[in-house]
């Protein structure tokens, strides 16, 4: 068993980096693009040292700390699992036609052209937008590194190809964050509509819907989420980020 562990340890590490840097080239800058690389050299990092640190782990201040690691390991897989339980079931709630805007939330560009992630986004929204005459939409996000054009402006030209009508399509281009998304939205919509209360969609991928809909709520929106699938590539990607940035989400003063 010790003598498949070893081989098994190195394979992972090298697997792990070198997903990060095969998804480096196709996710736009994004710190869970280099999550798993970084736990395959923390992998790579136990393989090699493995005697030094179960060496420390025998002594008598390690025996002490092990029961913690221990907890944070296992606390670890409990709440991650719990993160994409959450996630299956909020990308399954389908939310009511009749909207009066949707939000398309910016994902980031490779120089003019959008992602394969923000791409699923506006293809959601424009089967939204043609199955409901009457609803506008905000496409949100400024420009970030490595883009040549805001996201807002490569959105609407998605978007005017997808048969969009122009006049349909509002633009918020000065957003970097999700909070910020919602934030400046809520200024272009509160203009546009001219009351105080209406009713939105938002739209994003499935592993971000419960960290959106906490900013959405945060920022006075009266909102449901409109899912899409998640390149199935980018998961790892994707999910370990979104674990670091929902905890941050959930706990406002970080």
């Amino acid at each position: 068993m010790k003598k498949l562990f070893l081989p098994a340890g190195y394979s992972a590490a090298a697997l792990l980096i070198l997903y990060s840097l095969i998804t480096a080239t196709y996710i736009p800058y994004n710190i869970g693009t280099y999550l798993p690389g970084l736990a395959g050299v923390v992998l790579g990092f136990i393989c090699i040292f493995r005697k030094r640190i179960a060496a420390l782990l025998n002594t008598s201040s390690g025996k002490k700390l092990t029961p913690f690691i221990l907890a944070a390991i296992g606390f670890f897989f409990i709440s991650f699992s719990a993160m994409v339980g959450a996630i299956v079931i909020n990308a399954n709630q389908l939310p009511k036609n009749g909207a009066d805007a949707i939000v398309v939330l910016g994902a980031g560009l490779r120089g003019d052209q959008v992602s394969l992630t923000l791409a699923l986004r506006l293809n959601a929204a424009a089967k939204y937008l043609n199955d409901n005459p009457e609803t506008v939409v905000v496409v949100s996000g400024g420009m970030g590194v490595g883009e040549t054009v805001s996201e807002a402006s490569a959105m609407k030209s998605y978007l005017l190809r997808k048969g969009i009508d122009e006049g349909r399509i509002l633009c918020e281009d000065n957003s970097t964050s999700t909070f910020e998304n919602f934030k400046f939205s809520k200024l272009v919509l509160d203009e546009y509509l001219g009351h105080e209360e209406y009713n939105i969609v938002f739209v994003t991928n499935d592993f971000h819907c419960i960290r959106a809909g906490i900013y959405a709520k945060r920022t006075g929106f009266s909102a449901e989420s409109l899912a899409c699938p998640t390149p199935l590539f980018t998961i790892p990607a994707d999910y370990s980020r979104e674990y670091l940035a929902l905890v941050q989400a959930m706990i406002p003063f970080l």
